[in-house]
């Protein structure tokens, strides 16, 4: 059988070697190794995947960062706008007779003797009100003019502060006074379109004669020239953004060098007493008192008052009455054609009186609620 077998193979074929069941196991193909290169270009990628989650995760925080920055310039200029418009309005109703009468004497003129009113000084004004109308006729119009005073301070001084802020934000460092007032201009200048109307309806309101209320006010301004009349004088008044641009700024940097003033002195009093500032149980001064307020408010609207009054002259002249499409200069130079040179200073006597006292109680009232405000408006306290 054997050789039988072997004779029925084909000739010159040899069969294939049987393999045996461990050199099989052996002689299979094995996984490559990894080569150092992939090696190294592994961990490449890795550290490049967490370096990017690390830069993603960063520039997130950054960008939280910055919006809670912008939030909270926001809300440093709401607080300071509510503060000074509540102290508007509180010191336009203490002072609101003065207002009245300071009011009838810029638009007074010798020509137009039966439409406006003839007041020797802003004190026979007072008296002739009181006689002719009553007690309460020393707050004709509060309504309206109360309104305007809010508005106006509210819109100039939240777009004033927000430029303020954000400029510092975006650049770093205070602002310096030149910078302050242009500043402040340009946020009078955007407020003021808004304004105006307010302004033009609040002067007709207490210039009229007989008096009139803010409704009827609206009516003859809308009949006279429809919607521009409620701009009237709107040139002169982006001329006047200067005068609160520069009390604020005044007020700002008085401000500042005072309470610096009371911390010198404060250190020097404690040195002279043998005391470090640690051992001082009284903290420095970060705020003003009622007075100090009182008297930076007065001699900041002092100042800027006296020099930009025929400009407020020159407004109210344009908004109390038809003008027939004269302008600033025009209405001025009738008026000195008529009452003499004196005429762009009527009525500064009582300006004083009122702008003087309001603005310094007004201020009083900004420096001692602005914390308050802040609080109400989620936003930090700041320091002097």
């Amino acid at each position: 059988l054997r050789l039988q077998s072997r004779s029925s193979a084909p000739t010159g074929v040899v069969p294939p070697p049987r393999a045996h069941p461990e050199l099989k196991v052996a002689m299979s193909p094995s996984p490559p190794d990894l080569q150092p290169v992939d090696i190294l270009g592994a961990a490449l990628r890795k550290k490049l995947a967490s370096r990017s989650d690390a830069e993603s995760d960063g520039s997130s925080t950054e960008w939280k960062s910055a919006g809670n920055e912008w939030r909270e310039v926001r809300a440093q200029a709401l607080a300071e706008a509510f503060s000074a418009g509540s102290g508007e309005v509180l010191t336009t109703v203490l002072f609101y007779p003065i207002e009245l009468v300071k009011a009838r004497l810029q638009a007074a003129t010798r020509s137009d003797a039966l439409g406006s009113f003839a007041y020797n000084n802003a004190f026979d004004g007072l008296l002739s009100i009181a006689r002719e109308e009553g007690l309460g006729g020393l707050f004709a119009g509060v309504p309206s003019v109360a309104l305007r005073g809010f508005v106006a301070d509210f819109a100039f001084v939240g777009i004033s502060e927000f430029l303020l802020r954000a400029r510092q934000l975006l650049v770093g460092g205070p602002a310096g006074p030149f910078l302050g007032v242009a500043l402040r201009t340009i946020g009078g200048g955007i407020s003021i379109l808004f304004t105006n109307p307010f302004e033009a309806v609040s002067t007709r309101v207490t210039t009229a004669r007989p008096p009139i209320s803010g409704t009827e006010a609206i009516r003859q301004l809308y009949r006279e020239r429809g919607l521009a009349a409620f701009w009237q004088g709107l040139g002169v008044s982006l001329v006047l953004c200067l005068n609160p641009a520069l009390m604020f700024t005044t007020v700002d940097h008085m401000r500042v060098s005072f309470l610096a003033f009371c911390r010198r002195a404060e250190r020097r009093r404690l040195k002279a007493a043998g005391m470090s500032e640690s051992e001082s149980s009284s903290e420095g001064q970060d705020h003003l008192t009622w007075g100090q307020a009182f008297l930076i408010g007065f001699i900041a609207k002092l100042i800027t008052m006296c020099v930009v009054y025929p400009l407020v002259r020159g407004k109210i002249l344009l908004q109390a009455r038809d003008t027939k499409g004269r302008g600033l200069f025009q209405v001025l130079g009738y008026a000195v054609k008529h009452d003499g040179f004196r005429a762009l200073y009527k009525g500064l006597g009582a300006q004083l009186t009122k702008s003087l006292l309001s603005a310094s109680v007004k201020y009083a009232i900004k420096e001692r609620t602005e914390t308050r405000w802040r609080a109400a408006v989620g936003a930090k306290a700041c320091s002097p």
